[in-house]
């Protein structure tokens, strides 16, 4: 995927600004994105050439050749800088602007989505890097860079608009996860509280899932791998290291009213345990969940069942002969 010359150029500009070039004719002067005048005949002075060089090759050894944004992990972890992060928004791989604009959410100011207010509380580096974002999610040829793009400048301005964020019911908070078209993600949940954004919990497995209870007080955010997948309960009101992580497929093979006494996980090669919440009953006490896992035999097994998250116990299991996920149990109701 190629950018326009036009981009080229601007991206000429905005690392002479970012790294403190020096212009031609003022040996003192730098310029901001916004303040650089690009024509089509513009040639860089040498200086830019070799620091967009150095950019190029700085992100060109951080993503291999062929690595799509579905592979992205590794990086998610590491630390880059504002400077690394905005030169990469301007560069030539899609994959390296995905990547870009998602990191640079982790790194949100002080900003207000009024557009003067947004002038007057960011520097003028974030500044420019909020306004290339939003030209990104225009105008950007990849439609991932143009969502990872909107995304991040949602977050940077304090707007959180898109269906990368989850409200609350009660609409006082925002959670929200990063690199959501990465196959596997860096596991971190931030949640959003009076217009600032912090960083809530941090599972190791990636976030697959994230659901308010009604009444705002509780999050409950599903984290996994390729095959298997688990929830953690969060207290909004209480430290995340409190969070409830309930052994639901585990709490009910020790019940043998549920019918898998026969069931023994270590005796199985592939039991890949999989659960996912439905739903949160009206009160917040409760909350409906999809299970399945496989036996010795291959033979995948599918239910739902029902926790009480007050009393940290299953209080009904639904054994169903079809995925869980795709249908309530027959007779089932809040």
């Amino acid at each position: 995927m190629k950018t326009s010359r036009y981009r080229t150029i601007v991206l000429f500009g905005k690392l002479m600004w970012v790294l403190g070039a020096c212009t031609a004719s003022s040996p003192t002067a730098t310029t901001t994105l916004a303040e650089t005048s690009v024509s089509e005949h513009h040639s860089p002075s040498p200086t830019t050439s070799i620091v967009a060089a150095e950019a190029v090759d700085f992100w060109n050894g951080e993503f291999p050749e062929g690595i799509q944004p579905a592979d992205v992990f590794e990086q998610q972890s590491k630390s880059y800088t504002k400077e690394q992060l905005a030169a990469g928004l301007q560069n030539e791989r899609a994959v390296v602007r995905w990547f870009c604009a998602y990191k640079l959410s982790e790194l949100p100011e002080q900003a207000n989505s009024d557009d003067d207010q947004l002038n007057q509380n960011l520097s003028r580096t974030d500044r420019a890097n909020v306004e290339t974002l939003r030209q990104m999610a225009e105008t950007d040829p990849d439609e991932q860079v143009r969502n990872a793009a909107k995304f991040a400048a949602s977050v940077l301005a304090k707007t959180y608009e898109g269906d990368g964020f989850v409200r609350s019911p009660d609409g006082k908070s925002i959670a929200y996860h990063l690199f959501r078209e990465a196959r596997f993600n860096n596991g971190k949940v931030w949640l959003v509280r009076d217009g600032k954004s912090t960083l809530l919990y941090k599972s190791d497995p990636s976030v697959t899932q994230l659901l308010f209870s009604p009444d705002g007080k509780r999050l409950a955010v599903g984290f996994g791998g390729r095959l298997w997948n688990s929830l953690a309960i969060l207290d909004l009101e209480r430290v995340p290291e409190e969070a409830d992580r309930p052994a639901l497929i585990d709490a009910i093979l020790k019940n043998p009213k549920n019918g898998y006494a026969d069931i023994h996980p270590e005796e199985i090669a592939r039991f890949d345990p999989y659960v996912t919440i439905k739903s949160w009953s009206p009160d917040s006490r409760k909350f409906l969940f999809a299970y399945q896992f496989g036996d010795k035999d291959f033979d995948t097994h599918f239910g739902c069942g029902v926790y009480d998250v007050e009393a940290r116990e299953i209080t009904i299991v639904y054994p169903m002969e079809t995925d869980g996920r795709a249908a309530d149990p027959k007779g089932f109701h809040w």
